[in-house]
């Protein structure tokens, strides 16, 4: 990664995240740690929650069996 990229990134991550210039931000391995913490059931609820409030306001407009695949192709085994 070049720095241009690394510079990208962090204006991305500020700008998700609502932080102004000035504040400090995590390092790359805080955040790696903190979202190896979190379990596949709380990310996958947060990810469906994402998706039901894009398709509420009209943002995301995929079927429920494609949303969150890469492909478009439904998964080979569905999580419930």
């Amino acid at each position: 990664m070049s720095e241009s990229d690394g510079d990208a990134d962090s204006r991305t991550y500020r700008t998700f995240c609502r932080l102004g210039v000035a504040e400090t931000t995590p390092s790359k391995s805080t955040l790696a740690a903190n979202i190896k913490a979190l379990r596949a059931e709380t990310l996958e609820r947060v990810h469906r929650l994402i998706l039901s409030l894009a398709k509420a306001s009209g943002v995301e407009k995929r079927s429920r069996e494609t949303a969150g695949t890469f492909s478009g192709q439904p998964r080979s085994s569905p999580i419930t």
